[in-house]
């Protein structure tokens, strides 16, 4: 499915002579669902142990986060495509940014959800079970909580994170 909705992209890129990056929902997607699959895909028999996947997922967060927040990192990751990724606009007032700047934001946009797609996809089963009537309950409510408050101080992170990035460096 994959290859034929890039493929279809491609061929309109060509019969349309437009830039890849003006379908970039397609190109994101593509790209979301292979680091995933990456990330799942090492060590993949080890998968149905809890702190393994924390493992992953945590190290998926230290590669995302670092790609796209860390100034200089994005440009230096992307760079070698940027004749499929670059995009410049026409419109003058726009000439200040980079020719990848419409990648990184575009990509930017969803670059979380798709961490926080492979945190429910494992844990709902694991939590959210079936008890004897049907009737959907939380199996351990110590670990939900524990889990609650370990993805509460990552967000806190990841925030504190964004403020320091912003802060004004001395010296400027």
């Amino acid at each position: 499915m994959m290859w034929r909705l890039n493929f279809l992209v491609l061929f309109f890129c060509v019969v349309l002579n437009n830039s890849y990056i003006l379908y970039y929902i397609c190109l994101m997607h593509t790209l979301f669902t292979l680091m995933v699959y990456g990330v799942l895909g090492i060590l993949n028999k080890y998968n149905e142990i809890g702190s393994v996947i924390a493992g992953k997922i945590v190290a998926y967060f230290l590669v995302v986060i670092p790609a796209w927040e860390i100034a200089g990192v994005f440009e230096f990751v992307w760079s070698p495509f940027t004749f499929l990724l670059g995009y410049t606009d026409s419109d003058p007032s726009k000439k200040k940014f980079s020719c990848l700047h419409e990648w990184h934001f575009r990509s930017g946009l969803d670059r979380y959800i798709w961490i926080i797609g492979m945190i429910y996809a494992y844990y709902h089963p694991t939590y959210g079970l079936k008890g004897k009537s049907g009737d959907l309950h939380i199996a351990d409510p110590y670990m939900v909580k524990m889990n609650l408050q370990r993805f509460q101080r990552l967000m806190l992170l990841i925030f504190t994170f964004r403020l320091l990035e912003r802060s004004p460096k001395s010296g400027e």
